[in-house]
């Protein structure tokens, strides 16, 4: 199964047809044979309430062969026409050809809340127990209160939901971290883009990125907080030295947050370790007279690790292999994706721009480390170069090329290797989903 953004869908839904239903701006496509090949089953089905707006950011998971969990952004009104912001779910029992309706995981009022950047995971120890996790940007004032002209006080939180019943029902919100605005001056501390992955023993580990408060986020770090019943204090895994301008990559592209998590369930001598990676400029920054921050930093793909729980951590190391030159120009590597498959094995793939002396065609490499991370193989996966064209869609941002790819193994442990969908764009202005395995 694949999940991805496709702003194609919205003309495929009922609504554009008939204009009753929802729309959709999540696509899908599933495999029978191993992903040797894939059927385009077209967009998500997002329900038949005609309020209903099924807004992407998908995360799929599965907890046997056939059942499968697609969670993303939802939009959806009531009987009275009031707004919600919401998480859902469409669930599968049928190896992803054909999908329930969402069920919201969470819904707040949507005139005073925005949720984002949902992540969802499924606890080996108990396929029936599941986790999503968002960003709750908040104006309710409801727990930050209001300030000296009566407004309400901006608050911006990770906060996670779980189901211990294959996603019939929903828990209240966890809050693994929050932040209020300072009623004075306005300014906030950004946390965003959390992720969610879950031991063999049923322990929660939810991460995310702390953009502290100064433009253009120079302080940036990720944060990391355990579950079992009950939240841990978040711990500081790694500081981050952002890539390009600030968010963007050559080409006015943006990289965005640019980390991924995954913890090793495999049952192995190396059971428990915790991975957390990201795309990290810290090797090579030149002055970008242009830029909003005076510079620019190129990327390579950095990991670290944690053997007691995400206490202590040991790195960053390496993933790329080739070395930033110090004279000449240098090269992007971003938004990788990685994850840990029976052997204990941790897999790695990113975009990777050293290919181009002017760092701006795009290729696609991956890599394994049996090392806990401390190395790793590097290999170019043969994908066509491409440039970041974008802009391209009316209903999404014009710097946008996505955001994340997630890489998987096989969550029932019956196979090593690793499978990922990823962006290449096969022909000028249209951007495919395509996919690659190795083992």
């Amino acid at each position: 199964m694949v999940g991805f953004n496709d702003s194609g869908s919205i003309f495929e839904t009922p609504f554009f047809f008939t204009g009753t239903g929802g729309e959709s701006l999540a696509g899908f496509a599933y495999s029978s044979n191993g992903g040797a090949s894939f059927t385009d089953g077209g967009p998500l089905n997002p329900g038949s309430g005609n309020g209903n707006f099924v807004a992407s950011d998908p995360v799929l998971n599965c907890s046997d062969p056939n059942t499968f969990y697609f969670s993303e952004i939802f939009d959806f009104s009531d009987a009275t026409g009031a707004p919600f912001a919401a998480v859902s779910i469409n669930k599968s029992t049928d190896g992803g050809k054909t999908w329930s309706d969402p069920v919201p995981a969470i819904a707040k009022d949507g005139f005073t809340h925005l949720l984002d950047k949902p992540w969802s995971t499924i606890d080996p120890s108990n396929h029936n127990h599941i986790f999503v996790s968002y960003t709750d940007f908040d104006g309710s004032g409801t727990i930050c209160g209001v300030d000296k002209n009566k407004f309400p006080i901006p608050r911006n939180a990770i906060e996670f939901v779980e189901s211990t019943n294959a996603g019939k029902t929903w828990s209240a919100p966890h809050v693994a971290i929050q932040f209020c605005a300072d009623p004075t001056t306005g300014a906030l501390v950004g946390v965003q883009g959390s992720q969610l992955a879950v031991n063999s023993k049923g322990v929660l580990y939810v991460s995310w990125v702390n953009l502290g408060n100064n433009f253009p986020f120079s302080g940036r770090s990720i944060q990391i907080s355990s579950f079992k019943g009950a939240l841990s204090a978040p711990v500081t895994a790694a500081v981050l030295v952002g890539g390009g301008d600030s968010f963007f990559l050559q080409g006015e592209f943006r990289d965005f947050l640019d980390m991924a998590m995954a913890v090793d369930h495999s049952g192995t001598a190396t059971d428990g370790t915790i991975y957390l990676s990201w795309a990290d400029g810290r090797d090579k920054i030149v002055p970008d007279p242009f830029g909003s921050d005076g510079a620019y930093a190129f990327d390579d793909i950095l990991i670290t690790q944690s053997l007691d729980g995400g206490n202590t951590w040991f790195g960053p190391f390496k993933v790329n292999n080739d070395i930033q030159p110090r004279l000449a120009n240098g090269h992007d590597h971003y938004q990788v994706g990685i994850a840990v498959d029976n052997r204990g094995v941790v897999g790695a793939c990113w975009y990777d721009r050293r290919a181009d002396n002017e760092n701006f065609a795009i290729r696609r490499h991956c890599g394994e480390s049996t090392s806990q991370g401390v190395s790793f193989t590097d290999s170019d996966i043969g994908l066509a170069p491409f440039a970041p064209t974008h802009g391209i869609d009316l209903p999404l941002i014009g710097d946008y090329m996505g955001d994340y790819d997630q890489l998987s193994s096989d969550f029932t442990g019956g196979n090593s290797g690793f499978i990922g969908a990823f962006q290449s764009m096969s022909t000028r202005g249209n951007p495919d989903a395509v996919v690659h395995g190795f083992n």
